[in-house]
């Protein structure tokens, strides 16, 4: 294929296509205006939110009454905080454009200068494809839920009531926006581990198939390179730190809630189909986000297993300056720190997600016995 094609159909599949990658990079001014509106709407929205919960609980001593609390009341307060921690998120995007710039040009810089380019592109049109799938099934499961609620609570035409109505769609095609720009990201940071795969995988069957071939210079050549990947590994960690903790901790407590109250009786129909279509919202999103933010550690752990399957090849070139690089490869991988982290405390991994699916759980089957007590 001709160098030039070649470039052109790398730098076209590593060009962010998500609405706000496009305004975080300021490439047109129609999604910068999507973005800011979608932000506003978050803002707007929480404040409607919070005076609703001020309005519903004014007449309790400062405001809180813990013995009548209820999973509607609680969905009500979680609801507020998940709306004011995706408008806050969504100001930080902008205000931290320039760490995700400087990722995205060290991304597309590593793709074209690596001979694993083209099968770094299938990874990502892979990925893509499958993640707009989810995308699109959310969108309906978002409608249906916004056409069941107003189905459910009826309203004439005011101005408030048209901004309860419009407000909550613009919220919701947010969070969509935000999710495709989450998902985006993670699977080109993912791309960049899928590399070394493929290049230790060709050089072990380069060494197998030529005996004697010295790989010391190329092996200290990839280790440079997986530094430099972990470097922008880490700026995108900062840049999506609050992200990982919205989506662990919030959208957690909410789905909760939600679950609770699809439990809970003397529930009519319709309201029932719209607890479950938010369930399947949540659930998908945390489902799909938990596993992109695992699987850029799980990635960067599997390269630990094709250095050492290097450096068990029998034709492999047993210099010491070969085996000191390859030993120094699997020493900082070992270390077990590359990835998306949770506040900057732990590191989000296959551990990590099923012990907070396990708190999430046990937390879910408390709740009610803590509800009864209250209303007893």
């Amino acid at each position: 294929m001709d160098y030039n094609k070649l470039m052109k159909i790398i730098e076209k599949s590593t060009k962010p296509s998500s609405i706000f990658a496009k305004s975080i990079l300021r490439e047109n001014i129609s999604s910068q205006v999507l973005h800011l509106f979608t932000s506003i709407s978050f803002l707007l929205l929480c404040t409607i939110k919070l005076y609703k919960i001020h309005e519903s609980s004014k007449n309790t001593p400062l405001g809180i009454n813990i013995g009548a609390l209820t999973y509607s009341r609680c969905e009500r307060i979680v609801n507020f905080f998940v709306i004011l921690s995706f408008g806050v998120t969504s100001l930080l995007y902008k205000y931290n454009s320039p760490t995700y710039a400087r990722f995205i040009n060290d991304f597309q810089s590593s793709i074209n200068k690596n001979c694993f380019g083209l099968t770094q592109i299938t990874y990502i049109k892979k990925w893509i494809k499958f993640n707009r799938f989810i995308l699109t099934l959310q969108s309906i499961t978002r409608i249906l839920i916004l056409t069941l609620h107003f189905s459910y609570n009826p309203f004439s035409w005011t101005f408030i009531n048209s901004l309860n109505f419009v407000l909550p769609f613009m919220c919701e095609s947010g969070m969509i926006l935000e999710q495709q720009f989450i998902l985006e990201t993670c699977i080109y940071l993912q791309s960049n581990f899928v590399f070394f795969h493929l290049f230790f995988d060709s050089l072990t069957k380069k060494v197998n198939e030529s005996p004697g071939v010295d790989v010391y210079h190329v092996i200290k050549s990839v280790r440079r390179m997986h530094s430099r990947t972990i470097e922008f590994t880490r700026h995108i960690d900062s840049f999506f730190r609050f992200t990982v903790f919205n989506t662990f901790l919030f959208l957690t407590i909410y789905f909760i809630c939600i679950i609770g109250m699809l439990l809970a009786p003397d529930q009519t129909l319709i309201r029932i189909l719209n607890l479950i279509s938010r369930a399947i919202f949540i659930s998908i999103t945390l489902c799909v986000s938990s596993y992109h933010f695992a699987r850029v550690n799980y990635l960067s752990l599997q390269v630990f297993n094709k250095v050492h399957d290097l450096s068990l090849s029998p034709n492999l070139v047993r210099s010491i300056e070969t085996m000191n690089e390859i030993n120094l490869f699997l020493l900082r991988i070992s270390r077990d720190d590359v990835g998306l982290t949770f506040g900057g405390l732990c590191l989000v991994s296959v551990n990590f997600i099923s012990s907070a699916a396990i708190i999430a759980l046990t937390i879910g089957l408390a709740l009610p016995s803590f509800f009864n007590s209250n209303s007893t």
